[in-house]
């Protein structure tokens, strides 16, 4: 089996993407936001470690937003 030219690989992976975003925008909504949320508890693991503690209600906040 012969590997794909780099083009067509790139031009595969874009209809791909296109595909995703407009026939699954659930799908690719749920998986956006749970890297966010990923970030979010991260960015709140390293405030914490410059700080003593970090508020438990900082951190639901930062992975809910604001109700």
């Amino acid at each position: 089996m012969k590997p794909l030219p780099p083009s067509k690989t790139k031009k595969m992976l874009e209809e791909t993407l296109v595909d995703m975003l407009n026939n699954r925008k659930k799908e690719v909504y749920s998986v956006i936001l749970e890297a966010m949320e990923d970030f979010g508890l991260s960015r709140a693991i390293k405030e914490g470690r410059k700080n003593k503690f970090v508020n438990e209600k900082k951190i639901l906040k930062a992975l809910t937003g604001p109700k």
